[in-house]
């Protein structure tokens, strides 16, 4: 059997097992994504070495069926907060480099709180400190919710997410900045291709119509447009430093392919703001006066003026 013939899935796969050596990715699974073992984990990392700081930790009281969570304080002045949970991108319960690359980008975007990569005893699962927003269920604005819904649709459009603006838990608005207003993400999945074959680039961006949402959303594209290059370049360099230290926790993917796509995403989404921009410009420019039918029309509508008459 040729190489080009054999799925990318069982690739990526062996390639793991041979990294890991001691683990398979089903004994990976049934070694870390548990209650018991986040906990653990969780209490391990923000102590860091300093058994004498306390952490709290209780079980996040949101089910999830692609995720444990837990809720974990450290006990400092003030208390600080952390959101960790299972990865819920994965392969065999292996963490995927692409979800960590999406919670790092997200934080470098200004869209997301600052992400943490809890890792201990060969377990690695994904922190976020307490992003201290308002979620989009308990708002009463209803402009405000328009509003960054429109942001949340757009972001997700370019990165490829899913499970943002259809769960109301996973964003909202930013209570240091509630006049903004400011859009917080904190949780979402990936859009996979359903095939290796597959792209990342998001066709709803096709789709995008003149209405009042597009405000919003050419707002969120503005938010991110100087500085979106450069965040993907720093997410990735954070990841590729995480993983010259730890080189057998986070599963090869097709993390280049991700970021071609989303890339791509970004330059699509700009040209269908401009044409949508341009559309609504010749809408407003004034109207030129029809031009007259017949020359005798033209002789009664415009007079010509005698050579030499005052």
């Amino acid at each position: 059997m040729f190489i080009s013939q054999v799925p990318t899935a069982l690739i990526l796969c062996a390639l793991f097992s041979a990294a890991l050596s001691v683990m398979s990715p089903h004994e990976y699974g049934e070694r870390c994504d548990n209650i018991k073992k986040l906990t653990e984990v969780s209490t391990k990392y923000l102590q860091r070495g300093e058994s004498n700081i306390q952490v709290r930790v209780e079980k996040n009281i949101i089910e999830s069926k692609n995720a444990n969570k837990v809720i974990a304080t450290k006990q400092i002045r003030p208390p600080v907060k952390y959101y960790i949970k299972t990865p819920s991108q994965s392969m065999e319960k292996i963490p995927d480099e692409k979800e960590f690359f999406a919670y790092t980008l997200l934080h470098l975007l200004g869209v997301a709180p600052k992400e943490h990569f809890v890792y201990w005893d060969k377990c690695l699962y994904i922190g976020t400190e307490d992003a201290k927003f308002t979620e989009y269920k308990s708002l009463k604005d209803e402009k405000m919710k328009i509003i960054l819904k429109s942001k949340a649709k757009a972001i997700s459009l370019i990165l490829a997410l899913s499970d943002v603006t259809d769960n109301f838990g996973n964003f909202g608005l930013k209570q240091e900045q509630p006049q903004t207003p400011a859009l917080m993400i904190v949780d979402f999945a990936i859009n996979d291709p359903w095939d290796e074959d597959g792209t990342y680039e998001s066709e709803g961006i096709l789709k995008i119509s003149d209405k009042e949402k597009l405000d919003y959303m050419r707002e969120a594209y503005y938010m991110i447009k100087d500085k979106f290059h450069s965040s993907i370049v720093n997410a990735k360099k954070k990841l590729d430093k995480f993983r010259e230290v730890n080189p057998d926790v986070i599963a090869p993917s097709n993390l280049n392919k991700y970021i071609d796509g989303i890339k791509s995403n970004f330059i699509k989404f700009g040209e269908k703001i401009s044409s949508i921009e341009k559309a609504r410009y010749s809408k407003n420019l004034p109207r030129k006066p029809a031009p007259p039918k017949n020359r005798r029309l033209a002789s009664k509508a415009k007079p010509r003026r005698k050579v030499g008459s005052q």
